[in-house]
């Protein structure tokens, strides 16, 4: 959209109510924004497909082509005026300063029946989270289509259906599910119309930059360009970093100017485990709980098996059997230590996308994996719940895969549960803030590819898309990539296990 436009649409008033500063800077100076990163193009790439499905919905139907608002609009009026019964990109500008766009309108009597499609799954059965999670964006439409003179009188969220299974072909009656949201929508628009009104007034006005109120947030609440706002504030050891830091307590001492850990007010309260983190902040030691590690690891029954899954979602399945955004398993790594010390590796990971990779990798961990020993995971609940998954659809590795589960333990506890503290884990028990402290060398920002999102990313883009995207040569690139990464996950916990028995030493 052009600077001089005097509308703001419905991403930009999302963007306000994330961060007005946001929305603003986004507005009039775009090119501060990060480029977007291959998911994030990939996961608008995947909307526009659900998009593209849901309209074989709505057979008949006229999109309006124009990107150019003021022509949108008048295309949409003319397709109203020639009898068109449902319209895709249906764009209305409103006098007081929005434009939108609507997923699907459908003729509704002298109104209009406004449907949003979105790419979120949700069970037919229980709305209310995917509803509260879009309300405010399907009420930006209602209120900006009321004020362009098109009446909505019904409004619906057309979202995926999240107990789906692919059986044959994607059918997009079966693929979808349509909630009735024009009550929630109607409730909501007295609350919501004074916001826009502000974001029209804030986000229109070139002269006057907005200020970015991410300060006053949580570290997961902020907005991207935070560090651009803030860039006095540092990455570590502030009050933000606290383990669950809430608003309720961090305001109290950001009113009082504190942000370092070490100057938490004593006379703030924090729950204990956040105060043990502060009080191992200020001493700068190590801390140890060593008879309760010490009753930890004596649960390893040897061999230990050190396993690591990488997996990737599709939106719209892939495979039968899968339900949408479902997590499906493409690649491990399994560590072996021995009673003796020895240590093997095994891997496996998917180079073929003409079939579900999930059955030849069983077909493989089955035989790599012996029936004895405990299988040591990192963030048991991930792992353990792709077996279960997995279990459901092959039936003849069920008893292996209920057989891992029931040796599977989460090395993550120790680390979790308060049983050993460092000041550098920032009160946090990711891998990545451990690791270093066990294992300062293993460094994943030096990989190729050093988490798991890039992981699933770079996977699809060399197995699941057109072989013409990438040569040969950066196809195998890939491949090795991905076998040091997750290779480096399950050694990695090799390490950190090693060093928390050096801690009972």
């Amino acid at each position: 959209m052009s600077l001089a436009s005097p509308y703001i649409s419905k991403t930009e008033f999302l963007n306000y109510l994330t961060c007005p500063g946001y929305a603003w800077h986004l507005r009039h100076h775009g090119d501060a924004r990060p480029s977007p990163d291959e998911g994030a193009l990939r996961r608008m790439r995947e909307g526009h497909h659900v998009e593209s499905l849901a309209r074989d919905l709505f057979p008949g139907g006229y999109l309006v082509t124009s990107r150019n608002p003021a022509r949108a609009d008048r295309e949409t009026r003319a397709a109203m005026a020639a009898g068109y019964t449902v319209i895709f990109q249906a764009t209305a500008l409103a006098e007081a300063g929005m434009i939108a766009r609507a997923d699907v309108l459908v003729r509704a009597g002298e109104a209009w029946h406004l449907i949003e499609v979105k790419s979120s799954s949700a069970d037919p059965e229980k709305p209310r989270d995917v509803v509260r999670k879009h309300l405010n964006d399907i009420t930006f439409q209602s209120i900006a289509f009321h004020n362009a003179g098109i009446p909505v009188q019904q409004l619906s969220l057309l979202v995926l259906n999240r107990t789906y299974r692919r059986n044959g072909s994607v059918d997009a009656r079966d693929l979808f599910v349509r909630f009735d949201v024009t009550e929630d929508v109607r409730a909501a628009e007295l609350l919501v119309l004074p916001i826009i009104e502000d974001a029209i007034a804030t986000l229109l006005n070139s002269r006057v930059a907005a200020k970015c109120d991410c300060h006053r947030k949580t570290r997961t609440n902020r907005c991207e360009l935070f560090s651009h706002f803030h860039p006095h504030i540092p990455e570590r050891n502030t009050i933000y970093n606290i383990g669950s830091i809430q608003r309720t307590s961090l305001l109290p001492a950001l009113d009082r100017g504190v942000l370092m850990m070490v100057d938490w007010p004593d006379d703030i309260p924090l729950g204990a485990r956040q105060r043990r983190q502060v009080e191992v902040a200020r001493n700068g030691v190590e801390v140890a709980h060593r008879e309760k590690i010490a009753a930890f690891v004596q649960q390893f029954a040897e061999p230990l098996w050190y396993l690591d899954y990488e997996t990737f979602q599709s939106p719209v399945p892939l495979w039968e059997g899968y339900a949408p955004h479902q997590q499906i398993t493409f690649q491990y790594s399994l560590h072996r230590i021995g009673s003796d010390g020895e240590s093997s590796h095994y891997e496996y990971l998917a180079e073929s996308s003409v079939h579900d990779p999930t059955e030849s990798l069983l077909r493989q961990l089955a035989e790599d994996m012996g029936s004895e020993g405990s299988v040591l995971v990192w963030n048991k609940s991930f792992e353990f719940g792709r077996n279960t998954e997995m279990a459901e659809r092959y039936p003849h590795y069920a008893e292996f895969l209920h057989d891992v589960n029931s040796r599977m333990i989460d090395l993550a506890d120790a680390v979790k549960h308060g049983w050993w503290e460092h000041p550098d884990f920032q009160g946090s028990w990711s891998l990545k803030q451990v690791l270093p402290v066990a294992a300062p060398e293993m460094n994943y920002k030096l990989l190729d590819i050093g988490d798991g999102g890039t992981a699933s990313e770079r996977w699809m883009q060399a197995v699941l898309d057109s072989p013409c995207l990438l040569s040969d040569t950066e196809r195998s690139a890939v491949l090795r990539a991905l076998r040091i990464y997750c290779t480096q996950d399950t050694l990695a916990m090799v390490r950190i296990r090693d060093y928390m028995l050096g801690l009972l030493a």
